[in-house]
């Protein structure tokens, strides 16, 4: 046997583990409205499920399953759904450019490291470090080390969905990073625990922290793009603050939604009324969340 002895006899089909939501997708776009209902030679019926509802959340799809023009639109962008739905909503509050910036991060591996002081996971140090850094200028923000070629891919990628979107010269702010994660994300809005603790509560119903404290961790209401796995009770390794006054823009109409999967948690958006104000009328009038 040797070391045999320490390969897993068994490994689950990788389809069972994957974010089968791009597919769910594309078989709406086909025309396909019962993914559970095809021939697999594994069913992934807990992986699409959870793709229908979140597509259901991004209004990519309607409760029959079938594709809306605003799905179409997503799946004609060639991202992630996500980032496909973040782009073209922000893009209806003028923050197209600073949406694409978002996506073109999410897209690729981060391009800020750790330095002395340690990690943080706030979105808006990369957008800083974005804008502030050129292709002569490594720099450091914060104290983590900018890597300046990972940074030129991703000016590339946003600067091509900026062109491809027809975003207009409308000039990026970091500070609304956490709206515009928002659209991406609705189901992980984050509302922070009672307690000393940085720990939250996401609208799925799951619980997440921070493994140390941040300065952002110290926020009432997060957007949180990037968690260690599907647990429970999950890591946060990088987020946006929300203000408190977006929360009811934010969880209206499709935010509540849900796939008739069997599936699913309760959302805390009860909670996140409480603080919010008509974000939504505000929205007739310029820019929909700032004060």
């Amino acid at each position: 046997m040797g070391s045999d002895a320490a390969l897993v006899k068994r490994t689950s089909p990788e389809i069972l583990a994957s974010d089968l939501t791009p597919l769910v997708l594309e078989l709406a776009v086909w025309g396909v409205t019962e993914p559970v209902s095809l021939s697999w030679s594994t069913h992934p019926f807990g992986g699409v499920c959870q793709g229908r509802e979140l597509l259901l959340q991004l209004d990519a799809i309607d409760d029959r399953g079938r594709v809306t023009t605003h799905g179409k639109e997503m799946a004609a962008l060639g991202l992630h759904p996500r980032l496909s739905h973040m782009i073209l909503s922000a893009r209806r509050f003028g923050m197209c450019r600073l949406a694409c910036e978002v996506a073109a991060i999410l897209e690729e591996r981060d391009f800020l490291s750790a330095g002395p002081e340690g990690w943080d996971s706030d979105l808006r140090l990369r957008l800083e470090a974005f804008y502030g850094n050129t292709d002569r200028t490594p720099g450091a923000v914060s104290g983590m080390t900018v890597d300046t070629a990972m940074c030129r891919t991703i000016r590339r990628i946003a600067d091509y969905l900026k062109s491809r979107l027809n975003c207009g010269q409308e000039s990026g702010n970091a500070d609304d990073a956490g709206i515009v994660l928002s659209f991406a994300y609705p189901d992980r809005i984050a509302v922070r625990r009672p307690g000393d603790d940085p720990k939250f509560l996401l609208a799925n119903g799951k619980g997440a922290f921070f493994r140390i404290p941040e300065p952002i961790s110290a926020e009432p209401y997060l957007a949180v793009a990037e968690l260690d796995g599907s647990q429970r009770e999950a890591a946060i390794f990088l987020a946006a603050p929300v203000f408190p006054r977006c929360a009811d823009t934010l969880f209206g109409g499709s935010g509540c939604r849900k796939a008739e999967c069997g599936m699913g948690s309760p959302q805390p958006d009860r909670i996140l009324a409480q603080t919010a104000s008509a974000g939504k009328s505000d929205s007739e009038n310029g820019h929909p969340f700032r004060t």
